[in-house]
């Protein structure tokens, strides 16, 4: 028998199980709610993946593991309607339009952060749920700020580039009180000049901008100015900050203009205005079809948990509960959360939690409810999410001193550290997100910060403690990104920007180095290869987010890995493409990465690079951000020479050319959660991408400058 009917009958096999299994899924989902089939996809799913079995035998075996069904769903499922006539508006209404369907104020400053991901729960993997469903669709999002329940007070900052001319203005209005300040330029010393409490005066013109942004500060706070409409200011060097004088959510309504050249306020609108501060929340009545009284979004919960969460979260199977890490003081925490939904909170008017007193208390207490436990060793986390293992109940988490923790119990037990034979140590340095694979019964986990011992891969056994060290494989920044594990194939790809041994003099650059997942003590060996390409430096201090696969290699064939990154301290953020096999191989001898369109000027950073398949429309689409400088002309067309959010179709398998839809996203964007893939007959909102900015910027649908929280479409960002 040919080996090319030998494939065939392999495909058949493989492509009938994933029938099967499908099948079974939308039969379940027609029927009663409690038989729902739960989506779970948070950012573990970006990090251990499934390409297609070699084997109907592996395929049967796979089927037990919970990942991989529910990769299955998602690139196999298209979700449907209730029948209810709510999905009117179609996909394709709407081509190459990257349009943001919401963004909603999370608090100032609020971001998932660099490289973390919001965590989306869908109680039934084959149809869309609304907020006025008894378990709506939702999606999680950490703020990266202090839980509080403290008012805060509303501000806005303004920055000089120039002096203004005379007779020019800059005005404060206060609508909650209706008054308004106007303030005129002019070569005199500031003052105030009208009536009692009228609010108007001068400030002193300066070619200085540090004494021009003193200057006015003087004048706003004069007896009568500032006070008379509710604010006070404050500078620092060319920037002037000023805040209303009664904290809360209302100061968020006084506006600011001017007519005054070289003076720009950062918003129109004060923000930051808040009643709390919620560390962790959630949204639902989530797309744009969801009919109703409710807002869309709508809060669903948020909670001040008494500490900073600033990486990702995970959920439960059936949704119920979340897990995370949140600092408290300087110690790292697992925070495990029962949530309730609520019709009053909202992430600027959070509920505070009182954690239990113990696993037992968690374990009996009503929602909403929370237990944390301290990380055994005292040290922070802030860059290691939890992984959770759904057959064992189990959590791994790094910290930023080079421990591998344990913990067990998770959402179905009693919460607890392991402190047996774990933490285990692996070398003194800041870990990345750990990934576990079953198939191998191993922990794998990169660290950084090679000068002081890390840029090295390792792999610690679950059950023991055991551990394999790599050789040095990153001699820059180290790995700022967790291992991506391809499961089926036993391949292990890290991402870093920096040369191989033979630096300097070396013009090779890594971009992706392939390892297979049973490499031996001391090397990567057994498999492994690296990506090279020719560049002018061997040094470099920007980090390499996570690549990820096209639905070429996930479906089972020669495919590829994209990965968005910079060469060297001297080469733009580029879009790199690199060929595989269909083992998961690195092809070519030398292996060379294809670069694809430069994204943005020097020295920014690239955000991960996301995937999603839509089988309904069959398309594939990738997603990556850069930090700053974006090209704004040509194939990329972002909006502005800033942070950009940007789209690829990788469908054919080429070097991607050109962006299909971009959006502005400040100082860049988080990494991006996908939502459901729907075809023609479904409506536009109910294929989305979930993620925030990086920093502040105007949240369309609250109308106000904060951190975002964003759904756009899948097709179209802008």
């Amino acid at each position: 028998m040919t080996s090319n009917n030998l494939w065939r009958i392999k495909l058949v096999q493989i492509l009938l199980g994933a029938a099967i299994v499908i099948a079974l899924v939308l039969v379940r989902g027609t029927r009663a709610a409690n038989e729902s089939v739960h989506l779970t996809t948070d950012w573990s799913d970006h990090h251990l993946i499934f390409s297609a079995p070699h084997n109907f035998e592996e395929h049967t075996r796979l089927l037990s593991n919970p990942r991989y069904l529910q990769q299955l769903v998602r690139h196999n499922t298209e979700r449907r309607d209730e029948g209810d006539g709510i999905w009117s508006r179609r996909w394709q209404d709407h081509p190459g339009d990257l349009h943001g369907d919401w963004s909603i104020n999370m608090g100032g400053g609020a971001t998932v952060g660099t490289g973390n991901y919001p965590a989306k729960f869908s109680f039934d993997a084959t149809t869309v749920q609304c907020g006025d469903d008894p378990s709506p669709d939702f999606v999680v999002y950490n703020t990266s700020l202090a839980g509080s329940n403290t008012a805060i007070a509303a501000f806005d900052t303004g920055t000089f580039t120039g002096e203004p001319t005379a007779g020019q203005t800059i005005t404060i209005t206060n609508p909650n009180t209706g008054t308004a300040m106007v303030l005129t330029a002019s070569s005199a010393v500031g003052s105030h000049t009208g009536s009692a409490n009228s609010g108007t005066g001068t400030f002193q013109t300066s070619s200085n901008t540090t004494t021009q942004a003193a200057n006015l500060m003087t004048s706003i706070n004069i007896a009568n100015n500032g006070s008379f409409v509710g604010v006070t200011a404050s500078s620092n060097g060319a920037v002037l900050t000023v805040m209303a004088t009664t904290a809360g959510t209302t100061g968020n309504s006084v506006t600011a203009s001017e007519t005054a050249t070289g003076f720009t306020w950062t918003s129109n609108n004060f923000f930051g205005g808040a009643l709390g501060q919620a560390s962790i929340g959630a949204f639902d009545n989530l797309y744009s079809g969801c009919s109703g009284s409710m807002s869309r979004p709508s809060t669903y919960w948020a909670y001040n948990t008494g500490g900073t969460d600033v990486t990702s979260s995970v959920l439960s199977l059936d949704g119920t509960q979340v897990a995370f890490v949140q600092t408290v003081g300087t110690t790292a925490n697992l925070v495990v959360l029962k949530w309730a939904a609520s019709t009053t909170e909202t992430f600027v008017n959070p509920m505070a939690l009182t954690n239990q007193s113990s696993a037992g208390a968690y374990q009996s207490c009503p929602a909403p409810c929370m237990y944390s436990i301290p990380f055994s060793g005292g040290a922070n986390d802030t860059n290691s999410s939890v992984f959770y293992d759904y057959a064992s109940d189990t959590i791994y988490v790094g910290d930023n001193s080079g421990l591998l923790h344990k913990f067990t119990g998770i959402f179905s037990g009693s919460p607890s550290e392991v402190t047996a034979t774990w933490p285990v140590a692996l070398g003194t340095t800041v870990l990345t997100s750990p990934v576990y694979d079953s198939a191998t019964g191993k922990v794998y986990v990169a660290d950084g910060l090679p000068t002081i011992g890390g840029g090295r891969l390792w792999a610690v056994t679950s059950a023991t403690g055991a551990k394999i060290e790599s050789a040095q494989l990153s001699f820059g920044v180290g790995f700022i990104s967790s291992p991506l594990v391809d499961s089926t194939n036993a391949a292990i790809y890290l991402f870093s920007a920096d040369s191989p041994p033979g630096c300097p003099g070396s013009t090779t650059h890594n971009i992706a180095i392939e390892i297979s997942e049973r490499f031996i003590a001391g090397g990567a060996a057994n498999g492994s290869s690296e990506i090279s390409a020719t560049v002018a430096t061997c040094s470099t201090t920007v980090g390499v987010q996570s690549g990820y696969f096209d639905n070429l290699y996930l479906s089972g064939g020669a495919g590829n890995i994209y990965v968005c990154g910079n060469m060297s301290t001297t080469t733009a953020p580029t879009l790199y493409q690199v060929a595989l096999t269909s083992a998961g191989l690195i092809t070519g001898s030398p292996a060379v990465a294809s670069a694809g369109p430069v994204l943005a000027a020097v020295g920014n950073q690239c955000g991960p690079v996301t995937e999603v398949y839509n089988p309904g429309i069959a398309t594939d689409w990738i997603f990556t951000s850069v930090q700053g400088g974006a090209v704004t002309g040509g194939v990329i067309n972002c909006p502005a020479a800033a942070g950009c959010i940007m789209s690829f179709n990788v469908t054919a398998g080429t070097v991607p050319t050109a962006t299909v839809g971009h959006a502005a996203a400040a100082g860049g964007a988080s990494g991006v959660i996908i939502d459901n893939t729907v075809g023609p007959a479904t409506l536009a909102g109910a294929s989305q991408i979930y993620f925030t900015p990086l920093t502040n910027q105007t949240c369309t649908t609250s109308g106000v400058t904060g951190g975002c929280a964003i759904q756009a479409s899948q097709a179209a960002i802008n």
